[in-house]
């Protein structure tokens, strides 16, 4: 689970830095609706690993 969360924050950096680039600016705004995506996946994947310890 860490990994993917250093992958998805690695993605985000990645974007941020790409967002100030005009010829990028179309490519952009696909990215963020992935990099929300992924961190609700993400968010996700962490409750389950968390409930099935507990339960």
């Amino acid at each position: 689970m860490d990994e993917l969360n250093q992958i998805t924050e690695q993605l985000s950096g990645e974007v941020k830095k790409a967002s100030g680039n005009p010829f990028a600016k179309n490519l952009i705004a696909p990215l963020r609706l992935v990099l929300v995506w992924m961190h609700g996946v993400n968010q996700k994947l962490m409750e389950l690993e968390q409930g099935g310890k507990h339960g």
